[in-house]
């Protein structure tokens, strides 16, 4: 592919996040949890809550938090809920209903101290949801709770408005901050290649991340395969998740097909670089997505990508910088390839174009925008 910066691709005029009124200083107490160390998203985030004055206390488990708040060991303005994980409602169904309950108990009694939260929403629901009623009605109660709800897209605000009852006021669209700056880049798609031990080939699309039932990594195999183009790789690389019955599915799939490169096991930071150089397409063939930090990571690398045509996809990329389909139709995945190997000669515009979007959403300004949820939660009668 050619160099990122050799052409210069004008990008649209799309909602940009709001400026904020940075005239007020902040002093506020946040706590952060579960708070997650290694993940950029947050860290960055919080960089900027405190570049603005905001104090932020990290937790990476919600109990620690809330047995700290309760002992009066600290005393924060706003508790800043994210993944829900931590509840683990794929246990016995008794044992599912009792840590929910727990936890809305537990939130109201923060409420009743004084400590307003603000929850993040970062899926419709839990990844692979064994519990799925359960999981609804613990997610209605939060967020009859919350004061106020943030999503990455406006697609996102109607859904949950919609589902789980709650009024637009309290939801803002807050985006999800590109990763330009977070990880190594730089290095060219031959040295990519040789260092990962590929096959040069005409085109390589490329699955990166955490292989789980929901991104149908089968089905992505399956569509590939059906494409049938020679010169073509796809290379799929990421920890797998523990499920024996999806990687043999998996694994079924690829029946012995050269083609298809399978890298699995986790990926250090410093070698994303290299999957994403050596990446012409990067495919999201998710079933279901609310937010996909994966999209704007590929954006950020100014990479092309191939994605359902739902609104997580939508609210980032567009018919300039992707090739979208219907997930309704059996042969949808495999059309979109197609499309993207006949437009080949484009795709290094689509990419820049791609990097030149990502660079609307700045950490800043999305800390910026959290920071006025903050405000005006606390500012509220």
């Amino acid at each position: 592919m050619e160099s990122e910066n050799s052409v210069s691709v004008p990008v649209e005029q799309i909602e940009s996040p709001k400026s904020c009124r940075c005239d007020i200083a902040p002093a506020a107490t946040v706590v952060f949890t579960p708070y997650d160390a290694k993940n950029p998203y947050q860290a960055q985030i919080v960089k900027g809550l405190r570049d603005r004055g905001y104090k932020v206390l990290e937790y990476a488990f919600f109990w620690d938090a809330y047995t700290d708040i309760m002992s009066g060991k600290i005393s924060p303005d706003i508790l800043h809920l994210h993944w829900l994980y931590f509840l683990n409602l794929a246990s016995p169904l008794g044992s599912a209903l009792k840590k929910t309950a727990a936890f809305v108990k537990g939130l109201r009694k923060l409420r009743r101290c004084g400590v307003k939260t603000v929850w993040t929403v970062h899926n419709y629901r839990a990844h692979e949801c064994r519990r799925p009623h359960v999981d609804k009605l613990m997610r209605i109660a939060l967020g009859a709770i919350a004061g106020h709800v943030i999503v990455h897209s406006p697609q996102a605000r109607e859904l949950i408005h919609r589902s789980w009852l709650i009024g637009r006021s309290r939801i803002s669209v807050v985006p999800h901050p590109h990763y330009i700056d977070v990880y190594r880049s730089g290095i060219s798609r031959e040295e990519a290649e040789r260092t990962l031990g590929l096959t040069p080939t005409a085109l390589r699309y490329v699955f990166l991340g955490t292989v789980r039932r929901y991104k149908q990594v089968p089905g992505l195999i399956k569509a590939f395969r059906e494409f049938d183009q020679s010169d073509t790789q796809l290379l799929v690389a990421g920890k797998a998740a523990n499920d024996q019955d999806l990687l043999d599915n998996i694994k079924s799939e690829i029946a012995g097909d050269h083609r298809v490169v399978l890298r699995l096991g986790f990926i250090d930071d410093d070698d994303i670089q290299k999957y994403m150089a050596a990446a012409d397409v990067i495919v999201f063939p998710y079933s279901e997505v609310l937010t996909s930090g994966a999209v704007m990571l590929a954006v950020s690398f100014g990479r092309p990508c191939i994605a359902p045509e739902a609104g997580a996809f939508k609210s980032v990329l567009n018919e300039r910088g992707a090739f979208f389909y219907d997930m309704r139709r059996p042969d949808g995945l495999a059309c979109a390839m197609r499309e993207a190997f006949a437009n080949r000669s484009q795709l290094s515009a689509y990419g820049r174009y791609n990097r030149q979007r990502a660079e609307l959403w700045a950490p800043a300004q999305i800390s910026a925008q959290t920071g006025d949820v903050y405000r005006v939660l606390l500012t509220a009668n």
